[in-house]
């Protein structure tokens, strides 16, 4: 159970910080739509998260 969610929370930082490398590479930081999708990412990982702890 606490390793699922930690395994969800390690997802969540390591593609933010995927993201955020990629924004850099391809000097998208400065655009808005980058935070964006970092943001909207993120938030799909909650709710899987969510779902995945109501299942149990």
């Amino acid at each position: 159970m606490i390793e699922q969610i930690l395994v969800f929370l390690f997802l969540m930082v390591i593609g933010s910080i995927f993201l955020i490398f990629r924004a850099l590479v391809f000097r998208e930081l400065h655009k808005k739509n980058t935070y964006v999708f970092i943001i909207i990412y993120n938030i799909f990982m909650l709710i899987v998260l969510l779902k995945v702890l109501l299942n149990f």
